[in-house]
């Protein structure tokens, strides 16, 4: 993926679109400026499997630590976002799920702010593993 297919990408995952400016977006494009590091994140992403996701499901159940679900309604990207959450919080009924009505995929842009605020919530209240 080329720089300006990142650009894409980010622009398809967000819910509000004018927080993407040059200062928001140089931090995800600059890395993949070169032809090696566009060959890596081709190979990083062809890994990612169903194999990976179907162990985590499995897996969950037996997860012995908080858990904190954070997702954009508005996600294009994983547009079945809510249906898995909320399986999630069947399997964990104690995880704290929040969804952010005015967010898509990237979370982190479209409400900062929240965002952070958050994952610092639960960081701070989270039962640290015996």
């Amino acid at each position: 993926m080329s720089p300006k297919g990142i650009v894409g990408a980010m622009q398809f995952g967000v819910a509000n679109k004018a927080r993407l400016n040059r200062e928001v977006l140089t931090p995800y494009t600059a890395p993949f400026e070169s032809p090696a590091a566009r060959k890596a994140l081709i190979k990083a992403g062809s890994g990612l499997g169903l194999g990976g996701l179907a162990k985590i499901a499995r897996e969950l159940p037996g997860y012995e630590t908080s858990i904190r679900l954070i997702y954009g309604e508005k996600d294009r990207v994983l547009p079945d976002v809510t249906k898995t959450m909320a399986r999630i919080q069947r399997a964990r009924p104690e995880a704290e799920l929040t969804a952010l009505p005015n967010c898509g995929h990237f979370l982190q842009e479209d409400e900062p702010e929240r965002v952070g605020q958050l994952i610092g919530e639960f960081l701070n209240t989270a039962t640290p593993e015996p």
